[in-house]
């Protein structure tokens, strides 16, 4: 029954998550993600920006790349995403097979549900059914488990092919084999994450000391009450030689993976341990672990719950002890290799470290069904349930609080924006926007021009060569982003005040895109009356 429990809750995340995504190509990761499929299912990884066009700035390479690209340094003319490519594979699934071209946007939803239906799956192997599916539960109603699954970003696909792999590893030397399929998978999606592959395989390789321990404990005549002659021989070592096999069945499993990160490393960015984010010096730094060191916890215990500092103590009391230390030592591993990562200030940096999120709830949750069945007998399931609605419903109540349905309506504005350029745009067009670059190629398939890659004393020369070429230029703002536009132009350009009245307003208030077209300041100077549109 709990099983098909699972499935039901599993189906309805999908569920959710399909009724109130975002569907929308737009920002630096959901643009990377869904460009990079439409690519890998046109067979190709890289392609030339504006051929045989001149353009009157220096750095043209840079400033034709949209957010979420850079300029490849191994095809001259050519952008390179920065993201991995795992994602994005998925994606082109759908594309190839002639589906629409929304259908890249299931992918995520579902990975929502593998990653629940997987958190069942490893709770199971810790405690019974009925106190797993509880887990499950509590992993499904996360704050920052259910904003992902509204995006078409990794963090969800990362979280729930990782979960997959700790709930396969440890059966059978065929599971194991699939286990590394999954993390081979995971490493492509999210190719720094690469390290914990070894936290499994060593798990393997123990399991194979703890089976040569209880054999040598065997009593030498009678095992159990049973005759030496009817039990089963083993042979000294056999518990080594499965381990290693089960371990080698695993890494044949990842080394797709692997290579797989290398070949699009060195296609894209010209060396196998390249990538599009930059150095490890740049990314890296132990400088940022005294920030994160503090700004996780306190993320965790305050949109998850407190209760997850009780993971700590499952492997003292569930029915699996090895297993509960190798999901103990994999959220170790998933917060240390995060620790020196980039320090960001907003709650949503959560996301990082759902591949040991999860697994985390389910060990928390494994504590309390084990502490309860002590505690109250026969009532156990009660009590343990009672908890863990108390906890789901807190964790919905947080969620409500942090507008994670508006967020996720908000990403609706790249569609509308990249469409009204699309529709009222001219096809020879320069968009300069930075965060709208994207959709504004995807929906409206308009050229865009990143204007902080402009020297601040370009922008005005490079506007009345583009006007005296006859060609149309306009200005694409999202609301945050005015300020940072005339604090960079201010006394360098005439139109660093956007003080003259804007083509459209897209959406409502605050989060209102905003599009003026440069050639209108000069007519509004010369007296005439521009309109603005309101679209929505």
């Amino acid at each position: 029954m709990a099983r098909w429990l699972a499935v039901g809750l599993a189906a309805a995340v999908v569920a959710f998550a399909i009724r109130f995504g975002t569907f929308a190509a737009g920002g630096s990761d959901s643009y990377c993600y869904v460009e990079q499929a439409e690519r890998w299912a046109a067979g190709t990884m890289t392609s030339p920006v504006a051929p045989g066009e001149t353009f009157p700035w220096t750095n043209v390479p840079l400033s034709l790349a949209p957010t979420g690209f850079i300029p490849s340094a191994v095809h001259q003319g050519a952008i390179a995403p920065i993201c991995p490519a795992g994602l994005s594979l998925a994606m082109a699934v759908p594309l190839t097979l002639g589906l629409p071209r929304t259908s890249v946007f299931y992918v995520v939803p579902l990975c929502a549900g593998l990653a629940v239906w997987s958190v069942f799956a490893v709770g199971r192997r810790l405690v019974p059914d009925w106190a797993a599916l509880l887990g499950a539960g509590v992993a499904a109603t996360t704050p920052v488990f259910l904003f992902q699954s509204l995006q078409p970003m990794s963090d969800v696909p990362a979280a729930a092919l990782w979960t997959l792999a700790l709930a396969l590893v440890g059966r059978s030397r065929r599971l194991a084999f699939c286990s590394g399929l999954a993390v081979g998978a995971a490493i492509l999606v999210r190719p720094n994450l690469a390290p914990l592959a070894g936290i499994i395989g060593l798990y393997l390789l123990a399991s194979g000391a703890r089976s040569e321990a209880r054999a040598n404990e065997q009593p030498a005549g009678i095992a159990g009450g049973e005759p030496l002659a009817t039990r089963t021989r083993r042979t000294p070592g056999a518990g080594w030689r499965q381990a290693i096999a089960d371990a080698a069945a695993f890494s044949l499993g990842v080394v797709p993976g692997i290579v797989g990160v290398a070949w699009v490393n060195d296609v894209l960015y010209g060396a196998p341990l390249s990538s599009g984010y930059g150095s490890l010096e740049e990314l890296f730094s132990w400088a940022n672990a005294r920030a994160n060191l503090w700004r996780y916890p306190s993320w965790a215990a305050t949109t998850a719950s407190p209760l997850l500092v009780l993971a700590l103590a499952a492997p003292a009391v569930v029915r699996d002890r090895g297993y509960a230390w190798l999901l103990l030592a994999f959220v170790v591993g998933v917060v240390a290799l995060y620790l020196p990562y980039v320090a960001f200030d907003n709650w949503t940096y959560l996301r990082f470290l759902l591949p040991g999120l999860l697994p985390a709830i389910s060990l928390a949750m494994a504590a309390v069904a084990c502490v309860a069945a002590v505690r109250l007998g026969s009532k156990a399931a009660v009590g343990a349930t009672m908890l863990a609605a108390a906890w789901g419903g807190w964790q919905l109540h947080r969620g409500d609080a942090l507008d994670l349905l508006t967020r996720a309506r908000e990403e609706h504005r790249f569609i509308v924006t990249g469409r009204f350029a699309g529709d009222a745009l001219p096809p020879d067009a320069l968009v300069f926007t930075i965060w709208q670059s994207g959709s504004v190629r995807y929906y409206g398939n308009r050229l865009t021009v990143v204007w902080d890659a402009l020297a601040p004393a370009e922008l005005d020369p490079a506007i009345d060569a583009l006007l005296a070429q006859s060609r149309d230029a306009v200005l694409v703002l999202d609301a945050f982003e005015r300020e940072m536009f005339k604090a960079r132009f201010a006394g360098a350009s005439r139109f660093a005040g956007l003080d003259w009245p804007p083509l459209a307003r897209v959406g409502l208030a605050p989060t209102a895109v905003t599009v003026w077209r440069f050639a209108d300041r000069a007519r509004y100077e010369s007296g005439a009356r521009l309109d603005t549109l309101l679209v929505r």
